[in-house]
């Protein structure tokens, strides 16, 4: 009886109090709040993170709040804000293949963590590309728009050998040859890329 009580009660009309009250009992009761003020959409996701989905422009201190006690209610945000972004792939850096469009700056966040995530970002900068071959040397095979002139470019250079030189150490011959396979395939003629390859081929 008091649960079809409390259904009945318009909280378009109700005082912040009650709004609070109701969705401090069930944060789903949110849905039935025309524009929910900040402190009524904390207290909804608080108690149940899911009723995110059911705030049509959640402010970026809910959105944050949201991901901070759960990191895939981002996957219910239709547009994380940037905070929001980063702190989910700061959490989970799998989750980024859930943000749709984001910014360079979360996309630097999660390649930094694990540069295998960028095969999830769709056209990543130059320096997103740089920051995930330099975290892990591998990442440049899912890199689709490379160009052979990129190969020129001294920095590109210096990420990619000591990319290849941190598997060798790790004892990763197989991603090693792949990689210098790979730079091989694109016709990159580095003097060093002919010693390191002599090297493996030895091992």
């Amino acid at each position: 009886y008091r649960a079809i009580l409390q259904e009945s009660i318009d909280l378009n009309a109700a005082s912040e109090a009650e709004q609070l009250a109701a969705v401090q009992k069930d944060g789903y009761a949110i849905q039935r709040i025309h524009d929910p003020s900040e402190a009524v959409q904390l207290a909804a996701v608080q108690q149940n993170v899911r009723a995110i989905q059911n705030i049509p422009n959640p402010s970026d201190a809910v959105q944050l709040a949201a991901v901070q006690q759960n990191v895939w209610a981002i996957q219910c945000i239709k547009h994380p804000c940037e905070s929001a972004q980063l702190a989910a792939v700061q959490q989970n850096v799998m989750v980024i293949q859930y943000i749709k469009n984001p910014s360079e700056a979360v996309q630097l966040a999660a390649v930094q963590q694990n540069g295998l995530v960028i095969k999830f970002i769709k056209n990543p900068s130059d320096a997103v590309q740089l920051a995930a071959v330099q975290q892990n040397g591998t990442a440049i095979f899912h890199i689709l728009n490379l160009n052979s002139t990129q190969f020129d470019d001294a920095d590109i250079k210096r990420i990619i050998m000591v990319a290849v030189l941190k598997l060798i150490k790790s004892n990763k011959l197989s991603d090693a040859n792949n990689l210098t396979d790979y730079l091989n395939r694109h016709h990159v003629d580095w003097p060093e890329l002919a010693v390191i390859q002599r090297s493996l081929d030895s091992m």
